[in-house]
């Protein structure tokens, strides 16, 4: 199936606003009546006492401690709820709509309509997504904010400064959403400007922009953890105990299980 025969319309168009702003609706309103009322897992815990006062030292929040943006969100709506959790719930509230639109909007553009729409309806009903709504942990935040990246990847194909440069610094700064989220999505723009065949110096361009990304949220983390010396001590110990649960055959079978019931 190519973009010649299917229904493809523009992110802009009346149409796909409404329809996006329906799906935005339906996904917010759909989990706010089983908000979670206590902070679900030890990392909420971490979470909200970071909103309090930040220090990956003291696991406010947990090591490696790059959940930089999550938490000054999650901090913009505490001055107004007073209420480490329910700022917390409230923020996957919201971006379970919003990251619904995110999904919709970029199969709009790479599939058509029909598709996107059957896309984002499984998306607000996908127990995992939903799940994730209600309670106060990050991985929503990473639920919108990776199609955006992965739109702005698919638009490299313009050639434009503002795909190539926005998708650069939104990964950088993905970061400060989920430690894995850059990772993952690194990859994905690479393959992107190589296959489009950027010049080289813009693509050394985009890659310091990307660095400015990583730069918005690693120098507060560091600074707010006592400096690199202190941050760098707490990820050696951190690095330890992971390794440590590793080192022998019994750890790595304890993995094995535990990465094959996720998959299940």
């Amino acid at each position: 199936m190519t973009r010649s025969n299917v229904d493809v319309r523009p992110w802009w168009s009346s149409q796909t606003v409404r329809i996006a702003t329906l799906l935005c609706v339906v996904g917010i309103v759909t989990r706010i009546p089983f908000r979670a009322q206590i902070l679900h897992h030890w990392d909420s815990v971490n979470f909200a006492l970071a909103l309090e006062h930040f220090d990956v030292r003291l696991h406010q929040p947990h090591p490696p401690g790059t959940f930089v943006i999550y938490i000054l969100l999650g901090r913009l709506l505490n001055s107004f709820l007073h209420d480490p959790n329910a700022s917390l719930v409230w923020l996957s509230v919201l971006l379970s709509g919003f990251g619904v639109v995110a999904l919709y909007l970029l199969s709009v553009d790479m599939f058509g309509r029909k598709v996107s729409l059957i896309t984002a309806l499984l998306a607000i009903v996908s127990p995992l997504v939903w799940f994730h709504g209600e309670v106060a942990l990050s991985y929503m935040l990473e639920f919108f904010w990776v199609p955006v990246v992965v739109g702005l990847c698919y638009r490299l194909h313009t050639k434009t400064w503002l795909a190539l440069l926005l998708s650069a610094l939104l990964i950088g700064m993905a970061g400060g959403v989920r430690p894995n989220t850059p990772v993952f999505l690194f990859p994905l723009w690479a393959v992107g400007v190589i296959v489009h065949k950027y010049p080289v110096k813009r693509i050394i361009v985009a890659l310091l922009v990307m660095a400015l990304g990583v730069m918005i949220w690693a120098v507060p983390m560091v600074i707010m953890s006592g400096g690199l010396a202190e941050y760098i001590e707490v990820m050696r110990w951190w690095q330890s105990q992971h390794t440590e649960e590793s080192a022998s055959l019994y750890g790595l079978y304890e993995n094995v299980v535990r990465f094959a019931m996720y998959v299940v």
